[in-house]
């Protein structure tokens, strides 16, 4: 048994790397992610009072907090688990795609609150019909679902690293499709 534990030890090509410690990006990564998530808390808890419960900005407002929670805690996961060399296989879905949906919400909703703001100053009469609650929701239900759709556009060109399993990385050579569509389409 002393052999086959031998010869089993020398075929696995799993290079065992030392764990590195934390620099500074990681450790103000971490420092984000408690004051944000605390502040993000708090946001929905004020939003969420009589008082401003009935405004659409609230609505949007607390949209955002939670698409801010779920990018903070996305992005600190991915970079415990490669920290901490944690193989991913097929989770580069989750650790790439559903931080980058939640990003594109929370700028869109800060476009759509500015927008509903200078509705607010340019025709206040209209406002209230415009971007009544229903419709709100129907604008932040449609953007989640066009981000997510949008994002995982990108999930047929991601894979994990071989070499590197705690990595995600784009199929195929630096000038194929996949490299193109992700580093030259996808951003715009």
């Amino acid at each position: 048994t002393n052999n086959s534990f031998s010869n089993l030890k020398n075929n696995t090509n799993i290079k065992q790397q030392p764990i590195r410690p934390w620099d500074f990006g990681e450790i103000t990564l971490l420092i984000l992610l408690i004051f944000g998530s605390i502040g993000n808390i708090l946001t929905i808890m004020v939003m969420r009072t009589k008082r401003m419960k009935n405004s659409n900005a609230s609505l949007f407002i607390i949209s955002m907090a939670i698409s801010d929670i779920i990018l903070l805690v996305l992005k600190f996961t991915a970079n415990m688990i490669k920290i901490y060399r944690i193989p991913i296989y097929d989770f580069c879905i989750l650790i790439q795609l559903i931080p980058q949906a939640a990003s594109f919400l929370s700028v869109w909703l800060i476009v759509i609150t500015s927008a509903e703001r200078m509705v607010a100053v340019i025709s206040p009469l209209k406002v209230a019909y415009l971007f009544s609650k229903k419709r709100c929701k129907i604008v932040i239900a449609s953007m989640l679902l066009f981000f997510i759709v949008l994002t995982s556009t990108t999930s047929i060109c991601m894979h994990h690293s071989k070499a590197q399993p705690y990595y995600c990385q784009i199929k195929g050579e630096k000038g194929g499709k996949c490299y193109n569509y992700y580093t030259y389409v996808f951003p715009w």
